[in-house]
């Protein structure tokens, strides 16, 4: 069975204007792979990268070829928090379990990866800026009283909108306002779906 995290990825659109194919034939084509193997493979061919870390190559170059095309690249950076809060979860799991995580981290976002990973190794998450930083700290102790591994997802993923929506103001770009309340809603919304699944 292929890691839902890695069927995101490979049928993300970010890359799909340079794709081979169609997004429809590209779906099919990585919806049908019978192993992570052969997705990493396909998305490779298709989106021409290469297959040591295609997803994260892919993302990296999509985003790069924004940061190129606009004036301001400020203007992008909440819009990468995402990678950065994704970084930093992968992070704290992987030091809770004694494992490095070498080839988990994407490498787009606004905090190097090698600043992620030692913060997490070290519980010192001063280097991490902004709601993320106290809330990494937090997240690890609730996991340490609890042993609830959600509750690191759900307390960066309330910091890293808190900081996405305080950039985002403070661009003073609507659109990039409208992007990030989007993107809440949606996390809100699969939130509850979850929640009402598990019958809470």
């Amino acid at each position: 069975m292929i890691p839902d995290r890695e069927y995101v990825f490979a049928s993300s659109f970010i890359k799909a204007s340079e794709g081979k194919g169609t997004p429809a034939e590209r779906l099919t084509r990585f919806k049908e792979a019978p192993d992570s193997a052969a997705l990493r493979a396909a998305v490779s061919e298709v989106f021409g990268v290469s297959t040591e870390n295609p997803y994260d190559e892919a993302v990296l170059s999509a985003v790069n070829l924004v940061l190129e095309a606009i004036p301001e690249k400020e203007l992008v950076f909440p819009l990468l928090y995402k990678y950065d809060c994704a970084n930093i979860k992968t992070a704290v799991k992987c030091a809770i379990r004694g494992i490095y995580p070498e080839g988990m981290l994407y490498a787009c976002g606004t905090v190097p990866a090698d600043t992620v990973t030692g913060a997490a190794e070290s519980s010192d998450f001063r280097r991490i800026p902004g709601e993320m930083g106290k809330a990494a700290k937090e997240a690890l102790e609730i996991y340490r009283k609890t042993g609830e591994v959600r509750a690191i997802d759900l307390t960066l993923d309330r910091a890293c909108f808190a900081d996405m929506k305080d950039a985002a103001e403070k661009s003073g770009c609507e659109l990039v306002k409208n992007i990030v309340k989007i993107r809440a809603d949606g996390v809100n919304f699969l939130t509850a779906v979850r929640i009402a699944a598990e019958g809470h």
